[in-house]
């Protein structure tokens, strides 16, 4: 393997065009997934996109992902889901590694410090001063 530095712009060049072989991602989390998870593997200029246009099915999870996206029947979105990531696993597509960690680093002199459902807002309103 080679290692390279690069620019952050040049990372995203090469995802948007399909010029790497392995790329290391993350997801949105709650709420926003699995939505935004899937909604993205559509778009030619999203590294989940290339990533995915070897695969014979490709036309058939872009169509499961149209319809999944829309679908407001809870039964038929779970069923779709399942399809669409299982299709993915099966097709080693994606390489699960780990999860993300938050942390968070206090004043002593602050109580009810925590985390809301989305790691990049802080629930500032809940924090008191002891």
């Amino acid at each position: 393997m080679d290692i390279i530095g690069e620019e952050e712009d040049a990372i995203g060049e090469r995802q948007k065009s399909g010029a790497f072989h392995l790329v290391f991602g993350d997801t949105w989390g709650a709420p926003y997934d699995p939505h935004s998870f899937v909604s993205s593997m559509r778009v030619p200029t999203h590294a989940d996109y290339q990533a995915q246009l070897g695969l014979a099915m490709k036309p058939e999870i872009d169509r499961q992902i149209g319809e999944v996206l829309i679908s407001t029947d809870p039964a038929k979105r779970q069923a779709l889901y399942r399809s669409i990531l299982t299709t993915l696993h099966q097709a080693a597509v994606y390489l699960p590694l780990t999860y993300q960690s938050s942390m968070v680093v206090h004043s002593s002199a602050v109580d009810k410090v925590g985390f809301s459902a989305v790691d990049t807002e802080i629930p500032f309103a809940a924090m008191v001063k002891k």
